[in-house]
């Protein structure tokens, strides 16, 4: 009888340990399985000769009985389930209460074994005393036949001879050296795997215990040959027939099946058909396709995946930054693998099937009217319905003074005013200009009574003024205001302090200036034109390039540059103008930078964004929206724009606008964003 260890199946488990002692009692039948190990006889033709006698069979069936012997002082059944000891199963016990088995394999020279035998009934497993003896070394392996002589990839395979170990880990089966999985053995027969070495005719070789056959027959692994495919056209998940001869039925540890360079899922396979499922991650077209089993083996014929198809979009009216759906055919259920091009900006793919693509509208885009793209190989099909994009981003007539820098602005009376700054050739200008939103255009007022660059213009009590700034490196402190009745600038009481080499800027709360500058900060009352130190953080310390602005009787400061420390931060905080304190507001969650662009609106929110980060070396374009009710940062529809430093603002009703800026070129576009038109 023919028994492998991966078919013994123990219901229940007991032990019973007979002592040598036991041998010279007079037994009688007992309701249980009773063992004994009577001699382990060490043969010098190699091999050891193993005796036990069954002392009692008791009430039930003996359906499986043996030896087991090992290194181990007390080898046990649990040894032979773990495959931790050698041993020997003899099937079902018959009327001979002899038992006698010669163990020719796996028996080292000069070892010590310890060796018992066992007997196994439906709900018992008796273990008998334990014999020691020194193994002289075991019979070298014999293969007498191996059925089939040939197969493919992951078939099993019968080897028949003798002098094999029940161990399956003590039998080593080799194809040219190269290892295979046995699933089974006994001392007559080892079953093992083909492994995935491609075809052709290999050497078998077999050790059993370290002991090689006496011979090495040949053994052929047989080529698969790959015929034809149907369909030849497809797309994603599609099931796909692959025929051929001599496929193997292998599982995927052997076997694999690749449509280019990505693995398909297998659903069935036969000898002369495989049936596989287009994989999603494919990005190129035409493909090849190729049966992977050691080696690999190619289709002739080349697979085509369809192109997209859009159908249609839902919404076809949206704003920057919500979703919409592309319909359609053929599109990769992988997001990542669907490019999605809205008026030439890439879109955010959210989420994918094959028949539905959701898609973010890119925060990039201007108010108009775009075409919609879909690529999943490659080529760029486009949609025949436009998409109507809505932006709180428009823009406006450029700054007429030409592109520049570090400009100052204010708004005055339904009017913006925007002038002075650097030039792309060096110089610091100090004309300016006025701006009408009514129109949406510009005319030239008075010029600034001093080049200048970095000043800070606000609105107080009715009047425009500038404050801080430089000139050719000098620090300035006067202040200067704007009367656009007799469009004149007038000197008023200079900011006591020192001032900044950084743009400074500041805010207004209850028609009074609060200008933080050089570790300091300043009140300015217009109605008195007289100056009022207050407190200022000392987290800040020599900061600037940073956010300011105030909404309902409250200042808000930070997110720029700590000289000190050389570096940017995120820190935030409110100013309480009638306790004169500070108090930490929630962090900007945005990449750390400088030289920001910051605005509040009569909605109650302030806005911060633009700018440069040093870590990342990049000029940025995000724009985030604080609440100060929430004390909470959302980041809104990205500046349309380029991306850039001082992007100066002005605020005229509900809506701010930006103009000029520098990002390796200076700027001179003028861009409007109001919130409450969008929404």
């Amino acid at each position: 009888m023919r028994l492998f260890v991966n078919s013994i199946w123990v219901i229940s488990i007991a032990v019973l340990l007979v002592s040598e002692s036991c041998q010279n009692e007079i037994h009688h039948e007992k309701p249980f399985a009773e063992a004994e190990t009577t001699e382990a006889t060490v043969m010098q033709s190699g091999g050891v000769v193993f005796k036990g006698k069954i002392l009692s069979r008791g009430n039930s069936e003996i359906t499986q009985h043996g030896f087991i012997w090992s290194t181990y002082q007390n080898p046990g059944y649990n040894d032979i389930v773990s495959q931790n000891a050698e041993f020997a199963m003899l099937g079902p016990a018959g009327s001979d209460t002899d038992i006698s088995f010669h163990a020719t394999a796996a028996i080292a020279n000069d070892v010590v074994y310890n060796v018992r035998l066992f007997l196994i009934t439906d709900d018992l497993i008796s273990l008998g005393n334990i014999i020691s003896f020194t193994g002289k070394g075991s019979l070298p392996p014999e293969i007498t036949s191996v059925d089939p002589p040939s197969a493919g990839v992951g078939d099993t395979v019968t080897i028949t001879g003798k002098n094999f170990a029940f161990r399956r880990y003590s039998n080593s089966v080799l194809l040219n050296n190269q290892s295979c999985e046995i699933a089974s053995s006994d001392a007559e027969h080892i079953m093992f795997k083909v492994p995935a070495l491609g075809d052709g005719v290999f050497k078998l070789g077999l050790e059993v215990g370290g002991v090689q056959a006496l011979n090495q027959p040949d053994f052929e692994i047989t080529k698969p040959v790959c015929t034809r495919f149907e369909p030849v056209t497809g797309t994603f998940g599609d099931v796909i027939t692959l025929f051929g001869e001599n496929l193997s039925l292998a599982d995927g540890n052997f076997v694999q099946v690749y449509f280019n360079t990505d693995q398909a899922t297998i659903i069935e396979m036969t000898r002369t058909y495989y049936k596989v499922i287009v994989p999603n991650r494919l990005y190129s077209n035409p493909v090849r396709i190729r049966i992977q089993s050691g080696k690999p083996y190619y289709f002739s014929q080349e697979f085509e995946l369809k192109q997209p198809v859009i159908s249609d979009i839902t919404p076809r009216e949206a704003k920057t930054g919500s979703t919409i759906v592309i319909s359609g055919q053929n599109f990769n259920p992988e997001p990542s693998f669907n490019i999605v091009t809205i008026g030439g900006f890439s879109s955010e793919v959210i989420s994918s099937t094959s028949a539905e693509i959701t898609a973010r509208v890119p925060g990039s885009l201007s108010a108009g009217t775009y075409g919609v793209t879909v690529s999943t190989l490659g080529n760029a099909v486009e949609s025949p319905i436009t998409l109507k994009v809505n932006s709180p981003w428009r823009r406006l007539s450029d700054f007429p003074g030409g592109p520049r820098t570090a400009i100052a602005c204010f708004a005055l009376s339904g009017k913006g005013y925007a002038g002075t700054g650097l030039r792309p050739d060096g110089v610091e200008a100090s004309d300016f200009w006025e701006y009408d939103p009514s129109t949406d255009q510009w005319k030239r007022i008075a010029d600034f009574p001093t080049p200048i660059r970095y000043a800070t213009g606000f609105e107080a009590d009715g009047m425009a003024f500038m404050a801080n700034g430089k000139t050719n490196g000098i620090y300035r402190m006067e202040l200067t205001r704007y009367d656009p009745g007799t469009d004149t600038w007038e000197v008023r009481a200079p900011r006591p302090g020192e001032g900044s080499s950084m743009d400074a800027p500041g805010f207004v709360i209850s028609g009074k200036a609060y200008l933080p500058a050089s570790y300091e900060m300043y009140e300015y009352t217009p109605s008195t034109d007289t100056w009022q130190q207050k407190s200022f953080l000392p987290a800040l310390g020599y900061f600037g390039s940073g956010a300011a602005f105030s909404i309902n009787g409250k200042g808000y400061y930070g997110i720029g540059y700590i000289y000190d420390i050389d570096s940017n931060t995120g820190a935030f905080y409110e100013y309480d103008p009638i306790a004169d304190t500070w108090s930490a507001k929630a962090s900007f969650p945005g990449i750390l930078r400088n030289s920001v662009t910051s605005f509040s609106l009569p909605n109650g929110k302030g806005y911060v964004g633009l700018g440069y980060s040093s870590q990342l070396n990049k000029y940025l374009n995000d724009m985030w929206e604080y609440d100060p009710a929430a004390d909470k940062w959302t980041q809104i529809t990205d500046f349309t724009g380029a991306a850039r430093i001082c992007g100066e603002p002005f605020v005229i009703g509900s809506a701010a606008y930006i103009t000029t800026g520098f990002n390796l070129t200076f700027h001179s576009d003028l861009w409007v964003f109001d919130p409450e038109s969008y929404n």
